[in-house]
């Protein structure tokens, strides 16, 4: 179904939101769009590029949506026939960057099809900010997390936004190629003089990068402080654990020696003080002991 058919500028943008849909087989017939290119349309969602076909450009770019709940980031796609006095674009998912372009385009009276795709594509990539905004707000709190005491969920967080920075990075490296490429366009389809605009967008998608590297980076940074206070949680169960079995080794040596079946010296057996003279011994000797180990900083 077209969603819809704009004329701005001189310009006919046509708007499909679904490749299968008749008419926009009957549209690539009227064009002769190349069959490679309706391939593309119909595959399954692939990554940025752009192919000159002589009368007009066959370009994809990605919107990207991330899932507030799960944080994990899914990669959309978009599909351009830029023409000299036509566009026309394709999705199957809902792109707001559509509706906002065609408020851009006919507020800024654009009348070019060159300047037109700028618009589309500048509002793509200007989602990506609150995108990465949004993963940014989320490692701030895994950071807290990570100092406070993290919770059960606080690895499956970290590996999740991890997953979603690694898909953003891809994305956004091939959208950079896209633009770099475009950018050595000098013809009727992009003139020289629209060339700053399409530069202005390869500035934010550099930016939009810079922040991905830096999201891992501080991400990493997380994971091995959880790793490094995990380790020395460990490591004090750990001591903690040998420090009370260090103590009850006298106990145990003590009550072991005295309550063997064999007559012990000095007429222990008979004497009715000998109990307390055990507890007593073990109780000083088991103080004695915390009380080095307190003065050695081991407890």
């Amino acid at each position: 179904m077209v969603l819809k058919t704009k004329m701005i500028g001189g310009v006919r943008w046509t708007d499909f939101d679904n490749p299968q849909d008749r008419e926009f087989d009957e549209m690539a017939r009227t064009l002769n769009f190349h069959p490679l290119a309706l391939e593309d349309c119909r595959n399954d969602v692939q990554l940025a590029k752009i192919d000159d076909y002589g009368d007009y450009l066959f370009i994809i770019f990605n919107p990207l949506r991330l899932d507030p709940t799960s944080m994990d980031l899914e990669i959309q796609e978009v599909e351009v026939f830029l023409g000299k006095d036509y566009m026309v674009s394709i999705h199957d998912q809902p792109c707001a960057s559509v509706e906002q372009a065609i408020s851009d385009a006919e507020r800024f009276s654009i009348k070019s099809s060159a300047r037109l795709f700028h618009a589309l594509i500048d509002n793509t990539v200007d989602q990506y900010l609150p995108v990465l905004d949004a993963i940014g707000e989320q490692i701030d709190v895994l950071e807290d997390e990570a100092y406070e005491g993290p919770s059960a969920k606080f690895l499956e967080d970290i590996f999740s936004l991890k997953r979603s920075l690694i898909t953003f990075r891809r994305a956004v490296g091939f959208q950079r190629e896209m633009l770099n490429t475009l950018l050595r366009y000098d013809n009727e389809l992009i003139p020289r003089d629209i060339q700053p605009y399409f530069r202005d967008v390869y500035d934010h998608v550099l930016r939009a990068q810079e922040l991905v590297e830096s999201y891992r980076d501080l991400l990493t940074g997380i994971l091995d402080i959880y790793l490094t206070s995990l380790s020395n949680r460990t490591n004090d169960v750990a001591k903690l654990l040998a420090l009370i079995g260090t103590l009850f080794v006298v106990p145990t040596l003590i009550s072991g020696i005295f309550g063997m079946n064999v007559p012990l010296p000095y007429g222990l057996n008979e004497n009715p003080q000998a109990f307390w003279w055990v507890i007593g011994g073990t109780v000083t000797i088991t103080g004695s002991m915390l009380s080095w180990f307190k003065y050695r900083g081991w407890w």
